[in-house]
């Protein structure tokens, strides 16, 4: 939650956020004194942030997941490139450029065709992976589509626990403010009691004075709880409305992260090829082993 200011803030940073929300004024009719003043200082309520409800610690558990099986998943696919490669009794180094010219033509052709040896090899270890990597392919996008959608239904949730959990902390404040109202009326009519008992001795305009003094802060009572009422209004609507502009980032990012799983999945698989293959300085040719 993002909160400023808290309790252990300075007098004058307290002071500074009062003045913002509320002004300088005091409650009307009611004493000046350090429990009016609390009734104020209560935390700002507001939504939380997008990329702290991503780093919640049921949505990581989830990404740990995905990598971890990306991961043997990739291992997976190295060990079984590194069999083929055995098979054909190479080791293959060959530079990028030479897959990028076979083409899915060439893939099917009779390897007599070829014009050296070394490339002869390279056409056919291509069409021995060529399977391989498409499944390899296949697979990860359908893990990463898989947890896509578990990753954003659990943020989907976070998002509507957070929201419910700020809107019940706006409404304790609320309640804690009409409370603390009230006991300072309360006060003011103790206070008020006291001083009219000193002053008039007889029972009937005592009593007089007393009910009208009692109206006249309960009136007064009214206009605050009024005041703070449409204050909290003001102050629910605004929460709710950051977190429908939150809910609106989440399907931004939701369908951002689904198109990106979706055009990797879709690359030429040539592409693919290509990145299977490790480029080094050797002219395009491949290191054989010595007989």
């Amino acid at each position: 939650m993002e909160s400023t200011p808290n309790r252990q803030d300075s007098t004058k940073q307290k002071h500074a956020v009062i003045q913002q929300e509320h002004g300088a004024e005091e409650i009307p009719g009611l004493p000046s004194s350090p429990k009016a003043v609390d009734i104020e200082l209560e935390l700002v309520v507001v939504a939380e942030s997008f990329d702290k409800l991503m780093e919640h610690k049921s949505i990581k558990k989830q990404r740990d997941k995905l990598n971890k099986k990306l991961n043997d998943l990739q291992k997976d696919f190295d060990k079984e490139k590194y069999k083929i490669e055995e098979e054909l009794g190479i080791v293959t180094k060959t530079s990028s450029r030479l897959i990028k010219r076979i083409s899915s033509k060439n893939l099917n052709k009779e390897s007599t065709g070829i014009r050296s040896s070394s490339e002869s090899v390279d056409i056919l270890l291509a069409q021995r992976l060529l399977p391989v990597s498409q499944k390899f392919n296949e697979d990860k996008a359908n893990l990463r589509k898989h947890y896509h959608e578990i990753i954003y239904t659990t943020l989907e949730k976070c998002i509507a626990t957070s929201r419910d959990k700020q809107l019940k902390l706006l409404k304790e404040q609320h309640d804690s403010q009409v409370g603390g109202a009230t006991k300072l009326i309360h006060a003011q009519v103790s206070l008020e009691f006291k001083d009219l008992n000193k002053k008039h001795k007889d029972k009937d305009e005592l009593d007089r004075m007393k009910r009208e003094k009692r109206e006249e802060i309960v009136r007064k009572g009214v206009v605050e709880h009024e005041r703070l009422s449409q204050q909290f209004d003001k102050k629910e609507k605004e929460l709710k409305r950051q977190y429908e502009e939150l809910l609106k980032r989440f399907e931004e990012e939701r369908t951002r992260d689904f198109l990106k799983i979706t055009r990797d999945h879709g690359r030429p698989i040539s592409t693919v090829l290509d990145e299977v293959f490790e480029p080094v300085s050797l002219g395009g040719q491949l290191c054989k082993p010595h007989s």
